[in-house]
């Protein structure tokens, strides 16, 4: 389980510094003077659409971890967690049983 975790964890991590290493290259992007406007401006825009595709990219990771990882996994830990008190219940129930009939045969 703590692998599940820390993989998860280390997605959003390198997905968070993705977009933030964009961020800053679009806000870099920003033309300061009017020399070579259209290049600037070229470079501003794609700096600003691979910002928005990494954000876009970064959302849909969370999502996919919340609306579908997580609660399969919660589930996934649920039925193993049902199954082994399933289990003990059959077990302590033998084992009454066991006890009932040594002492009806003492």
């Amino acid at each position: 389980m703590k692998g599940y975790k820390e993989q998860m964890e280390d997605a959003l991590t390198k997905s968070n510094e993705t977009v933030s290493k964009l961020q800053k290259d679009y806000s870099d992007g920003f033309p300061r003077s009017t020399r070579d406007q259209q290049a600037k401006q070229l470079r501003c825009h794609n700096a600003h659409n691979n910002y928005v595709l990494a954000l876009c990219e970064s959302n849909a990771l969370m999502s996919n971890y919340y609306n579908s990882e997580l609660p399969n996994f919660l589930r996934d830990v649920f039925d193993v967690q049902h199954g082994t008190m399933k289990s003990i219940q059959t077990n302590c129930d033998d084992l009454l049983g066991l006890t009932k009939n040594t002492h009806e045969n003492i």
